[in-house]
């Protein structure tokens, strides 16, 4: 037997680590397919192609030995399995993708900028004291916010792009850990109505009152909107309900309050409800309050200058009150 073939032969002979089959860029494709609902549009996701992102699928699959994908008509689902190695996957990506710029920061290193994204307007203006107490002691860096005035009131992770996260939530819908978010504050649900109203100045207001009452509130899946309908809903007013008007925020449905379209449930301040010449009243009772919290990529750890940006805001809000 000559060389090359005692090379071959002691090749096939050694152990093979199947560990080594599996590739972070099978979990990211794993982690888009679950997120984007199929194959396609995950692939369009990771600039790859369709055929690329079922056959790193399925390649993950044959390794695990179990099914993580099934089709729920023109979707394709996780499967049991499927959530459960999700879970598992996350903070492993998470803590990766996140290893580079924590240990620049923690050496000192400051990042040219911050992304922060906001679920609504109101949460913005709440927030701006603490951006402003946070670029006091870091000039140098420029501050990226957004609004997302989609919902985010999901605790897997923070908006797509987003360091950070500032989200609303109530107490049934967030369920915070530590490698998830952090409670900042809260807010109140409030009504909003033409000063003078008497929904407003009455000494006690009843819900029937308010559901019967010409309203006008943020679309169907806005956050607010859906605290509303779940809590008529619970308490039998949904038939009661007179909807003169949707909108895509609260600030709209603040406008439309002030030209006397109807009377809003919006989550705000106080303050700034009467900044607009309405007249505001706490909704708590019924409506309990929006959490404020802060959030970020599962599992991924948060770097110092996140860390500072956070609690300078959970100090603002907490000034304010």
């Amino acid at each position: 037997m000559g060389v090359c073939d005692c090379l071959m032969a002691a090749e096939l002979l050694r152990p093979r680590h199947r560990y080594k089959d599996l590739g972070l860029q099978q979990l990211r494709t794993f982690c888009a397919v679950c997120e984007r609902g199929g194959y396609a549009p995950a692939a369009r996701a990771l600039s790859l192609t369709t055929p690329a992102v079922w056959e790193q699928s399925k390649g993950l699959e044959n390794f695990l030995g179990i099914k993580l994908f099934e089709r729920q008509g023109n979707e394709v689902r996780p499967t049991p399995e499927g959530l459960r190695l999700l879970d598992i996957v996350r903070p492993i990506l998470a803590q990766m993708d996140s290893i580079k710029e924590v240990l620049h920061l923690e050496s000192g290193s400051l990042p040219v900028q911050l992304n922060v994204a906001v679920a609504s307007h109101a949460l913005m203006r709440v927030m701006s004291p603490g951006a402003r107490d946070f670029l006091r002691n870091y000039s140098d860096i420029v501050l990226n916010t957004s609004v997302v005035e989609a919902d985010k009131d999901r605790n897997a992770a923070s908006a797509e792009g987003a360091d950070i996260t500032l989200a609303l939530g109530t107490d049934e819908s967030l369920t915070l850990d530590a490698s998830t978010g952090e409670l900042l504050g809260v807010m109140d649900f409030l009504l909003a109505a033409p000063a003078g109203h008497p929904l407003v100045d009455r000494d006690s207001l009843r819900l029937r009152d308010l559901a019967g009452a010409p309203l006008v509130l943020g679309a169907t899946g806005t956050f607010s909107r859906r605290q509303v309908d779940k809590v008529l809903a619970r308490k039998g007013f949904s038939d009661r309900v007179k909807l003169v008007a949707e909108t895509d925020g609260d600030e709209a449905t603040l406008s439309l309050v002030a030209a006397g379209v109807g009377v809003g449930i919006v989550v705000d301040t106080a303050e700034h409800v009467k900044q607009r010449g309405l007249g505001v009243r706490s909704l708590r009772r019924w409506f309990g309050v929006a959490r404020i919290v802060g959030l970020w990529k599962h599992g991924g750890k948060m770097p110092p200058i996140h860390r500072y940006f956070v609690d300078t805001v959970r100090a603002a809000l907490q000034a304010e009150k």
